[in-house]
């Protein structure tokens, strides 16, 4: 009792425990389970109720924030749609790569697409997302990010010579699973998405 500072540091421990186990959350960001080895797989995050709506049913954090101008809308691609747009792109990029002249598979799509650079997806050709935008990079770049509206959502997608992966949106086969079931980014798929927007 003579020294009240035990008692204060006994008070930060307990409450640094109930922080670290899920039972306190009201007051700043809150802390991740750890994981089976003991290490902290996230140290911190922020509750998704907080985060940007970037439409869609989609949030995100401070990155993506700029996603919200550019909210899905009902008119949009269907799954088939997008499905046949992610397996001609990839068709096109295993043989041809990011030459974007020699393509043969996407200029034979029922729905165009827009194919252009990264900076002018969105600053040129948003209003064409609902039938899908192709960014293919120069200057030696390799991913080519399809970003697109499907059945009133986002889908992005990167495709790389004859492999893809699915950042956001329906999975596509055979690309990879690269989303996040419980909505967190990564920090690859948020400097991919990135790539994309529009400079100030």
């Amino acid at each position: 009792m003579k020294l009240p500072s035990i008692w204060l540091w006994f008070l930060l421990l307990v409450l640094t425990w109930a922080m670290l186990n899920g039972k306190i959350n009201t007051f700043g960001p809150t802390l991740m389970r750890l994981d089976g080895a003991g290490t902290i797989q996230r140290m911190l995050t922020y509750d998704p109720d907080t985060y940007f709506d970037i439409g869609g049913g989609v949030h995100a954090g401070p990155d993506l924030a700029w996603l919200g101008r550019y909210a899905p809308t009902p008119e949009s691609l269907k799954a088939a749609d997008h499905e046949a747009l992610i397996a001609a792109v990839v068709a096109d990029s295993g043989k041809f790569g990011t030459n974007d002249d020699e393509w043969t598979a996407v200029p034979e799509l029922k729905t165009q697409p827009t194919v252009t650079r990264p900076a002018k997806a969105f600053a040129k050709n948003s209003a064409e997302l609902r039938n899908g935008v192709v960014s293919v990079p120069e200057d030696g770049g390799r991913d080519i990010i399809v970003a697109a509206y499907v059945e009133g959502r986002w889908a992005f997608t990167i495709v790389r010579g004859n492999a893809c992966g699915t950042m956001v949106g329906p999975v596509v086969k055979p690309c990879s699973d690269e989303t996040n079931s419980d909505g967190r980014w990564s920090n690859m798929v948020v400097s991919t998405i990135n790539t994309l927007k529009a400079k100030e």
